[in-house]
């Protein structure tokens, strides 16, 4: 079913760089929350968080959820859907990303943040604060877990998480990381307690996932349990490995940790049937479709080739290569020369290298 909204533009400022749409619903009383939305998005990356957002306790720099979703939601108009009353002088800011489609809206995200309005001086916050106020929290050795209420906490999964992490720690040669593991039910609850109301990951069919944020040492669990080790591997490269491709970030968390429930093997196996009955070109796919091709809901081509790289070079080269591809550099080309260099094979002969190796999986 096709359903027309209709927009209108705030108009109380002037709109010299950034704009935003407000959904015909939203209340015109609210004009000082609005104006300071509108300053915080035409004002530089550096300053949003000093100036204009409060301290939270698992963010250095609380608006990044935000900043994020706005510089991927590429020629999607920024709507703000409602600005409803909490409490006194707080209000829920709820903001869309939308783009017209052949006619039909195209929804990257709904994102909800708190707005403070003290005297006239207005703040902003990050919502993960007070969605998880009333999780339950256990400090377990390095780890501080934080359970939704009713979860019913797992010892024997978190000390296998603590093993991992001293594993992985070994591994690299480094110091242990301490971190915060926030656990909920799914990847939509993971979401909401995020903030969201949309995002593509909420309604995907296989809801087990995670999300890392080094820089805070903060991780997310949507998969209902203590034990979620891929995360924690991005932990470490990025302490480690300042450039490291992408590719080989999910590839080598992939093949510590695994993805989606799923072991790098068995990955690689559901990749080689693929392949079998599709005959995709692995480079094309890989380095020219924005790294999103997928395999099927749990198996994408670049962790799973991700994941295959890490696993040639150590048992082939050692861990030596395996350094020295994780070190290669974040572009496209820098990889490429490296994978070239560290398997002695050219670009052109990327494809048939990979369905070889691939045969040894079963």
């Amino acid at each position: 079913m096709k359903i027309s909204i209709v927009f209108f533009l705030f108009s109380s400022v002037a709109f010299s760089q950034e704009s935003f749409f407000l959904n015909y619903n939203v209340k015109k009383d609210n004009e000082i929350v609005l104006e300071a939305f509108y300053k915080f998005i035409n004002i530089k990356d550096v300053e949003r968080s000093s100036l204009l957002w409060n301290k939270s306790q698992f963010f250095e720099y609380p608006d990044n959820d935000f900043l994020d979703i706005s510089r991927n939601a590429i020629n999607h108009n920024m709507t703000i859907l409602s600005t409803s009353k909490i409490e006194e002088n707080k209000y829920n800011l709820k903001v869309a990303w939308i783009k017209n489609n052949n006619g039909y809206g195209n929804l990257y995200a709904i994102y909800n943040l708190t707005v403070k309005n003290d005297n006239g001086k207005v703040s902003f916050e990050n919502v993960l604060d007070e969605n998880v106020k009333d999780f339950v929290i256990n400090q377990v050795s390095e780890i501080k877990y934080l359970s939704y209420k009713g979860h019913k906490f797992n010892f024997e999964n978190a000390q296998s998480m603590i093993d991992f992490n001293t594993e992985i720690a070994t591994f690299f040669s480094t110091d242990k990381k301490r971190f915060t593991y926030i656990l909920c039910k799914s990847m939509e609850d993971l979401k909401k307690v995020r903030g969201f109301d949309f995002d593509p990951m909420m309604v995907e069919d296989n809801q087990i996932g995670g999300e890392a944020f080094p820089h805070d040492n903060l991780i997310f669990a949507g998969n209902n349990s203590e034990f979620y080790p891929h995360e924690v591997v991005h932990l470490y490269t990025y302490s480690n490995f300042k450039r490291i491709h992408i590719i080989i970030d999910e590839g080598i968390a992939t093949y510590f940790g695994g993805s989606k429930g799923l072991n790098y093997k068995k990955h690689l196996i559901n990749l080689r049937k693929h392949i079998e009955k599709n005959k995709i070109n692995i480079f094309e796919k890989l380095f020219n479709s924005n790294n999103k091709y997928l395999v099927n809901e749990t198996t994408s081509l670049n962790y799973s080739i991700g994941a295959l790289l890490c696993d040639l070079a150590i048992r082939k080269k050692g861990k030596k290569a395996l350094f020295k591809l994780m070190n290669s550099g974040v572009s496209d080309n820098e990889l490429i020369k490296s994978i070239e260099s560290i398997f002695n094979v050219k670009k052109e002969n990327f494809n048939s290298f990979i369905e070889k190796e691939l045969l040894y999986y079963d």
